[in-house]
């Protein structure tokens, strides 16, 4: 792109962006993913591809240049078990999506990692739905919080004090209806940062009917600082 700019999406965007959609199927750009830009310009590779027969994937590195350059990754892989087959249709006992995005901006001194589980995702059964999503955040250069980072998969301890620039990132979480009087919630979190680690999770069951209600719950957090 010469004279011109992407506007990069969100990782909850991901899969919707026009140059991921182009790996896998014949689209032209949405209006909004590229804009007029004098003295900027961009290039992007895109690929996709299949891993073990189960895994597929879709892929698009960008470099943008001009006044500040951005390296970013976009990237869809959805997986499905047993693998689609033509031969035999079987219905998948697992079938789970993942969108990230990877970004180095210098300029603005941080680089990141985000993935994001997609709504459709699911294990056991259709009624056993999984979410969850995870970051990876580091500054650095000229920043002003050069020096700090954060990996976190499924978001924080409840009584932590999250830092304004730290990501939100959904919990990994479990829920499943296994019948109409029989429901499971699970959850889990872990995070690292310069200052704390803290990791955690909770499990519900719930069982009732006209005549019955039978609950269990049970949580554990853990938070440890070691620099105040």
């Amino acid at each position: 792109g010469y004279n011109s700019r992407l506007r990069l999406p969100r990782v909850e965007d991901v899969a919707r962006f026009s140059l991921v959609r182009a790996a896998r199927e014949n689209v032209t750009f949405e209006e909004g993913d590229i804009t007029p830009a004098v003295g900027s310009s961009w290039f992007a590779a895109g690929v996709s591809f299949t891993s073990f027969k189960m895994i597929e994937s879709d892929a698009v590195v960008t470099l943008s240049l001009g006044e500040e350059v951005e390296v970013n990754l976009l990237g869809c892989s959805r997986l499905q078990v047993p693998p689609r087959s033509s031969v035999t249709p079987i219905e998948p006992i697992a079938k789970m999506g993942l969108d990230v995005r990877g970004r180095i901006a210098p300029h603005e001194g941080v680089a990141s990692l985000e993935g994001l589980i997609t709504r459709d995702s699911y294990v056991f059964s259709p009624r056993c739905h999984i979410a969850g999503g995870f970051a990876f955040y580091l500054w650095f250069g000229g920043h002003q919080h050069s020096g700090d980072f954060v990996a976190t998969l499924g978001g924080y301890h409840p009584r932590f004090d999250k830092p304004s620039h730290y990501p939100s990132v959904p919990r990994f979480a479990l829920t499943w209806e296994v019948d109409p009087s029989l429901t499971i919630k699970g959850e889990a979190y872990f995070a690292l940062t310069r200052q704390a680690i803290m990791a955690g999770g909770a499990l519900e069951i719930l069982y009732q009917d006209r005549d019955t209600r039978a609950c269990l719950k049970a949580a554990a957090n853990l938070l440890a600082y070691w620099d105040p």
